[in-house]
């Protein structure tokens, strides 16, 4: 069997030879390939069986998207030899620097597992629900990728088989970024539709229910993903919760035994217990991307408690606002305060103050 498996979505059937031409050109020198498009694309393709054409000096295989399992479940028979899989759509092929299948082939052989396309323009076409809604998906599940949504892809197949367990779904890069055991990841830029002038970008972000499923397969999968993200935040609040026992705590013992004004107390105790989450975080939250010199260590605390008196105005405002403007119980009002906050504190420390160096 041919050894690179690609999947076509979002794209004209009217330009299907095209693309075809432009794939085969992209893959001269890789072996034969395998191209899989939408059942209802296939229709309007050509009625029947699987459909061969020659483009370029190079055997092309055409087949509808509902055989794709076929590719790789032959009756228990595992003698598959597709090696690459890769989602590709019309604006990532026929664009002015297409998304590369030497390229991308390359750095897999050299370890990457998977290689995510990343446009350099993102046209319209996207709700602004939905645009909300994949920025809180990359927040929670994947801080450290660029564009985890990307519907052009490249992986190896055996995450991809490991990985996916809906082949109709496709491109489901998300799963696979949650799912598969992948060691590496590399992003890929293109630039988009630029000989197109009608194809607009679409985001395969995940919906509710799909990344409900990223976080309840996280829980059960202690080597995945998303085990790893919500340890992180396990582990930070957590420490945040310590800080509250040592604000208190160095508040009464300085204002009761030694006498300061209890404002001075305040001040003096915000900031002891700045300094042990800080620490804290530093040493057991973020301990994977801490590192040893003093200088970086200096720029993490100061960026810690910028943030920090960020997050106290951020909870001063929303107990004001729900309060006097709302009418909400106070103590209501600092929880939910409390709970902004708290992310307002670990987003932009996931993010900046501990940002990935890898």
């Amino acid at each position: 069997m041919d050894n690179i498996l690609i999947i076509l979505s979002d794209f004209d059937i009217k330009n299907l030879g095209r693309i075809l031409k432009k794939i085969a050109e992209n893959a001269v020198g890789t072996g034969g390939i395998q191209v899989v498009i939408p059942v209802e694309k296939m229709e309007e393709f050509g009625k029947g069986a699987d459909q061969e054409r020659d483009v370029s000096g190079l055997n092309i295989n055409v087949l509808p998207w509902n055989e794709m399992a076929s590719l790789f479940f032959h009756d228990g028979n595992d003698d598959t030899n597709i090696r690459y899989i890769f989602s590709l759509t019309e604006e990532s092929v026929l664009s002015d620097l297409p998304f590369g299948i030497r390229e991308s082939i390359s750095l897999m052989e050299n370890g990457q597992d998977i290689i995510v396309g990343v446009p350099d323009i993102s046209k319209g076409g996207q709700s602004p629900g939905k645009k909300v809604m994949e920025k809180i998906e990359k927040i929670i599940l994947f801080p450290d990728i660029g564009h985890p949504f990307s519907r052009t892809f490249a992986c190896i197949s055996e995450v991809f088989t490991t990985g996916n367990d809906n082949f109709i779904d496709m491109p489901a890069l998300p799963e696979l970024l949650v799912k598969a055991k992948w060691n590496t990841l590399s992003e890929y830029r293109y630039t988009p539709g630029q000989t197109l002038a009608d194809t607009t970008y679409r985001s395969s972000g995940a919906g509710i229910q799909q990344m409900s499923e990223f976080v309840l397969y996280g829980l059960k999968h202690r080597d995945s993903h998303v085990w790893h993200e919500l340890g992180t935040v396990f582990r930070f609040g957590i420490v945040g919760l310590s800080g509250i026992f040592v604000n208190c705590g160095l508040l009464y013992l300085l204002t009761e035994y030694f006498g300061f004004f209890y404002l001075v107390s305040s001040a003096v105790a915000i900031e002891v217990s700045i300094v042990t989450n800080f620490l804290l975080n530093d040493h057991w939250t973020f301990r994977n991307r801490e590192t040893r010199k003093v200088t970086a260590k200096i720029s993490r605390f100061l960026s810690f408690q910028f943030v920090a008196m960020g997050g106290m105005i951020i909870n001063i405002s929303v107990l004001f606002l729900l309060t006097d403007f709302f009418g909400i119980y106070y103590i209501i009002s600092n929880i939910i305060g409390i709970l902004v906050t708290f992310s307002w504190n670990f987003i932009v420390n996931r993010n900046i103050t501990w940002k990935s160096t890898c």
